[in-house]
């Protein structure tokens, strides 16, 4: 992936995705559909949780969700195991799932080349305590970006504040979260 995209300190990719639009004055506002916080719930009670299931089964469409976990070929004879998935459209996992684990670029490749829509869920504060889920999650998205999947995503706060650090985590805030807006923007 790459960092900047604009001109002047100015991110244009955050512009077109609905990010950064004039009237939207750095609010929380302005998000595209695929983002969700989860401290959020609407008038009727319905949880994060419940409206990204509901997109889940939506995204998927005509596809059945199956019951046995698709396992999918990673480079160097190793396969990794996908349990909630639509065909090859939609996969949904758990951060935890992806970033606290022994997963890595190749296996992140996998998943971003076989599914269109990728949905993380429960994305937290990332900080310095555990540099190794910040780097998975970075390289996570670089991969999905490159493969040009779409990805929905519920997380603690908006992506300019997943980041908790000293200077070094501040290249990465950038570079992932323009990398997140452009994969919304693919849309």
């Amino acid at each position: 992936g790459s960092g900047g995209g604009g001109r002047g300190g100015k991110d244009y990719r955050r512009i077109r995705s609905g990010v950064d639009l004039p009237e939207n004055n750095g609010g929380e506002c302005g998000f595209s559909e695929y983002y969700y916080l989860t401290r959020e719930g609407n008038e009727e009670g319905e949880t994060t949780s419940q409206k990204m299931d509901q997109l889940f089964q939506s995204l998927g469409g005509k596809h059945d969700s199956h019951q046995r976990p698709l396992v999918l070929p990673v480079h160097f004879q190793r396969t990794i195991s996908i349990p909630r998935y639509h065909s090859n459209v939609i996969a949904s996992f758990a951060f935890d799932e992806l970033c606290t684990t022994e997963l890595g670029s190749s296996d992140y490749q996998a998943i971003a080349n076989h599914f269109r829509i990728v949905m993380i869920r429960n994305v937290p504060i990332l900080t310095l305590t555990h540099p190794d889920r910040a780097r998975r999650f970075i390289t996570l998205i670089d991969e999905l970006y490159e493969a040009g999947c779409c990805l929905v995503i519920s997380a603690v706060d908006v992506p300019d504040r997943l980041f908790v650090g000293k200077e070094t985590t501040a290249t990465a805030t950038t570079t992932t979260t323009t990398a997140t807006f452009d994969l919304e923007s693919h849309n």
